[in-house]
């Protein structure tokens, strides 16, 4: 295991697992230098093809308390520039967003503590997300007399449905860890101790897979999302015709056959 320290961000490697934590306790508010070292770490993972995982975590108690508001809202400097120049600053605060949305490997996020705001988008474009019984879920950005960001408007309501959405999004409600697993914000409700445990359970789980399956499902899955039937089973032709004669697709028949566990290449 190896350990890249940061002021803002940590990067640890553990086989094919990376994990990135945020490192600005307690309540790991997003400033900009953080993002932009979040950014930085982000690409670093990409550019690593032994990284088939991502853990998206953070030191403290809690996970992300969203945007660094002391400074007032990220993105706004007053009239400059009028709507279209905040619109243009918003959009490059949403870069790590949107970067880590788009990674090909699966990225899981262990929630420990609070999920606000931009912390809760940081959460909701990980692919998983591992919870306790303690972690908050929560958007309240009407009860700033803010409109949602971070992609919120677009994920809640794929996660949990149009009236659930609207009710984390106008109402500011609470979510809690075992309300969010029945909800299908979480994939996993455990105890606060096991939480990193089960978070490398599961991106093992998923880097023991082959990587090109992996990704290209991934990819499908969210493109399908976008369209309608007929141009998602394209997608998972073109996906299936690229992977089904890969040395992985030989490996995994003749693991089954063998009843013997695969050991996928990538190749």
């Amino acid at each position: 295991m190896s350990v890249e320290n940061s002021d803002s961000v940590e990067l640890i490697r553990s086989g094919h697992v990376a994990t990135l934590a945020l490192n600005r306790p307690p309540r790991n508010t997003m400033s900009p230098e953080l993002m932009s070292r979040f950014l930085e770490r982000i690409e670093e993972v990409k550019q690593d093809a032994n990284i088939r995982a991502l853990i998206i975590t953070s030191n403290g108690k809690h996970f992300c308390a969203g945007a660094e508001l002391s400074g007032g809202m990220p993105g706004s400097t007053g009239g400059l520039g009028g709507p279209a120049g905040t619109a243009n600053r918003m959009r490059q605060v949403y870069t790590p967003f949107l970067t880590l949305m788009e990674l090909e490997i699966p990225t899981v996020a262990a929630i420990n503590g609070a999920a606000v705001g931009g912390g809760l988008g940081l959460a909701l474009v990980c692919d998983f997300r591992i919870v306790t019984p303690k972690s908050r879920l929560m958007a309240p950005f009407a009860k700033l007399g803010l409109h949602p960001g971070m992609a919120l408007t677009y994920l809640l309501p794929r996660l949990v449905g149009l009236p659930r959405s609207l009710e984390m999004l106008m109402c500011g409600s609470d979510v809690y860890g075992e309300q969010a697993l029945a909800w299908g914000l979480a994939n996993r409700c455990v105890e606060q101790e096991r939480l990193m445990d089960e978070a490398m359970d599961f991106a093992q789980m998923l880097a023991e897979g082959s990587p090109a399956v992996i990704q290209w499902t991934k990819r499908s899955v969210h493109r399908a999302m976008a369209l309608d039937a007929r141009a998602a089973a394209d997608t998972e032709s073109l996906a299936q015709a690229l992977t089904i004669n890969s040395d992985d697709a030989r490996e995994g028949l003749r693991a089954f056959f063998e009843k013997r566990k695969p050991n996928f290449t990538g190749s």
